[in-house]
């Protein structure tokens, strides 16, 4: 666009050193009003490449702007990510010592029970043990027998709900509950 500006202002400059050399007064007007429509070309080109220059420099900033804005963004996500990652590991291994941990366990129970324990779990969405609150099950929200609540607060055995089917223990403390 520049160049074809060049071109056309160089053309102007001819036209002008010829207007002397002229010899009739038509030829003069003729080549006064081209030259008056290729300056106003000119001009209205040059202030478009003004204009566009201007418009440019501000797309620039903006665009540096947006690339810096990036990079502190990708600065914290690699940061947070390197956070989350080392609290993942951690998570992980620390799960990987309760899973050995329970491994062991799991040996001393009696199979019969862990064998019911994981059968109610699947079945109850991984929920097999669950409390007793004012002699309600927390799992199925339903009153168990008043014995059955006394012999859990005993703790000499271990019992299901009658309704759920799942484990249950005592949530109160044993002295708690013989004070209510």
């Amino acid at each position: 666009n520049e160049q074809l500006l060049q071109l056309e202002k160089e053309k102007v400059r001819k036209w002008e050193s010829r207007l002397n050399e002229l010899k009739t007064p038509r030829e003069y007007a003729a080549l006064a009003r081209e030259l008056d429509i290729a300056k106003k070309t000119n001009q209205t080109a040059d202030e478009e490449i003004k204009r566009l220059a201007l418009e440019h420099a501000d797309l620039k900033k903006q665009v540096d702007a947006a690339e810096q804005a990036v990079e502190e963004k990708e600065g914290v996500v690699t940061r947070e990510g390197a956070e989350i990652k080392s609290v993942l590991d951690g998570l992980q291994e620390r799960m990987s010592e309760l899973e050995a941990e329970r491994k062991k366990l799991v040996e001393l129970c009696d199979r019969s029970l862990v064998s019911k324990y994981e059968r109610i779990r699947k079945q109850r969405g991984g929920l097999a043990v669950v409390p007793v609150v004012a002699g309600t099950c927390k799992g199925c929200q339903r009153n168990i027998p008043p014995q059955m609540a006394n012999n859990l607060i005993l703790g000499d055995e271990i019992l299901t709900c009658p309704n759920c089917h799942r484990f249950i223990y005592a949530a109160e403390e044993p002295q708690a509950a013989a004070n209510v």
